[in-house]
């Protein structure tokens, strides 16, 4: 590892032949070493040195499909995770780079006065390029379906985007925009979801509206996912969506259906990335929309009416009080909530009451949702709280489901696969002896002199260190007793 951070310093300051002949051979000789974290550095290394390169020799023109990329493709495969992350966090790097040797070659061929080597070099560079597309692409599609999800999200948070220049607009739409969308369906890394929402809007600008008709119902499922902070990556993507003037006015509308109520969730991050959004649509809508379409949806969550939806900290400031975190917890996870939802606004038999002129649902006695009702309004639900809770009916119907689900919680182990249930093991502990007579005697410790027979050492000896120093004490003042004619401890 020295070794590589040495050469590297070493590359700013020697020219680009002595960097291309001399130091990256003995880089790609660390490729092939039996440590991981010494292949993993190498490809770092790797890519920061073939930077700074600036001139490139014309034999040199060819050294990234016939030298460097053969090298280093076996490490896509590689058995240890770390070096494919490595690999993943600089593919984008390298595709830059390789493009950059491509064009200096290119260059090179055009100010040189031989008319034959221009006209051979501008014929084959549109080859070249087309065989740089197909070696890195193979790379890029390894990674993309590594079975690993650590190796995709890594692919995903460095680069993504220059990648999509690197391949040009129809590739990226056909290779990486169609791989990353079925990151979405792993329901086990909840992180690779919300990586999917932090690079989709860098694809999206670089691709075009074009992708919109297929954004919009991955959107439209990352608002109702179960995991409460890709439901903020969310909002946080159609937010820089709407800055950016990528979505048209009727999915703009459409959206704000599904995000207005999420200014009630309990969850500040939710809450605040919503009031993002609602802001940015009022700044890109025309005031008539804005008074006539997002204010009816806006109101109902206000304390007060307001002139504008423009200042983020004036509308955070006037919104009424969120769903209590435990109401809305006891709702998700209670096997009855889609009866307990329906029951809110269509059951025949609820008998309902009226607190301060508000109807809150409140069924008979004899009815299998009363204890569940009695639950809530102990936690404190109103009849306010009832109707953020219908708005989010949809939302909630979904966690509900994922979290009654005994098969999600099996799953659990396949997140971490470090943690171990020990409950479940049924280890009984035993007890164990040592014999302390066997061990080396010597004067300097007088404790192991006078261990003279076996000392057995019970299950409540082993609960810790102290314990048994205090019995081995206790052995040694019992025998310098006897010795000593004195009554023994």
């Amino acid at each position: 590892l020295n070794a590589l951070d040495l050469l590297l310093k070493l590359s700013y300051y020697v020219t680009d032949e002595i960097i291309l002949e001399l130091i990256l051979p003995y880089m790609f000789f660390l490729v092939t070493d039996s440590i991981p974290r010494v292949r993993a550095h190498s490809i770092t290394a790797i890519t920061k040195c073939l930077q700074i390169i600036t001139i490139l020799p014309k034999n040199e023109a060819n050294i990234f499909p016939e030298y460097i990329l053969p090298n280093l493709s076996q490490l896509v495969n590689d058995p240890e995770v770390i070096v494919q992350c490595a690999f993943a966090e600089n593919i984008s790097s390298l595709a830059e780079t390789a493009l950059r040797f491509l064009e200096l070659a290119q260059l090179s061929s055009i100010n040189n006065n031989d008319r034959d080597d221009q006209i051979q070099y501008q014929v084959s560079y549109d080859v070249e390029l087309h065989a740089l597309h197909e070696l890195i692409q193979n790379k890029v599609v390894a990674l993309l379906t590594n079975s690993d999800s650590v190796v995709k999200r890594t692919l995903m948070e460095n680069g993504l985007t220059r990648l999509c220049v690197f391949f040009g607009r129809q590739k990226a739409n056909d290779v990486l925009l169609s791989h990353i969308i079925t990151f979405l369906n792993d329901k086990h890394d909840w992180q690779l979801r919300a990586a999917f929402f932090d690079s989709i809007v860098g694809i999206a600008v670089y691709i075009g509206w074009h992708c919109l008709s297929i954004l919009k119902p991955l959107l439209q499922q990352g608002l109702k996912d179960t995991e409460e902070f890709v439901v903020v990556r969310a909002l946080q993507a159609l937010t820089s969506l709407v800055d950016l003037g990528l979505l048209q006015k009727p999915i703009i509308t459409e959206m704000l259906i599904d995000v207005v109520p999420f200014v009630s969730h309990p969850n500040q991050w939710i809450r605040y990335a919503s009031v993002g959004y609602i802001v940015a649509c009022a700044k890109k809508m025309p005031l008539v929309d804005v008074h006539c379409r997002l204010m009816p949806l806006v109101l109902p969550y206000l304390k007060q009416p307001i002139i504008q939806l423009v200042n983020q900290t004036v509308l955070l400031s006037v919104l009424v009080d969120p769903i209590p975190r435990n109401v809305y917890d006891y709702i998700v996870r209670s096997p009855q909530t889609r009866t307990l939802l329906a029951s809110c606004f269509l059951h025949p038999r609820l008998e309902l009451h009226h607190q301060d002129n508000k109807t809150m649902f409140n069924p008979s006695n004899e009815d299998p949702l009363s204890q569940i009702t009695r639950k809530l309004k102990s936690q404190g639900m109103t009849a306010e709280i009832e109707e953020k809770i219908i708005r989010l009916k949809e939302i909630i119907l979904k966690l509900n489901v994922n979290k009654i689900n005994p098969e999600m919680h099996q799953t659990q182990d396949l997140v971490f696969p470090g943690l171990l249930d020990l409950s479940s093991l049924n280890i009984i502990p035993k007890s164990k002896e040592i014999d302390l007579s066997r061990m080396v005697e010597t004067k300097a410790d007088p404790i192991i002199q006078s261990a003279k027979r076996p000392v057995k050492i019970s299950q409540q000896t082993l609960q810790g260190p102290l314990q048994i120093m205090t019995n081995l004490e206790v052995d040694y003042l019992n025998n310098d007793c006897e010795d000593k004619g004195v009554q023994k401890v």
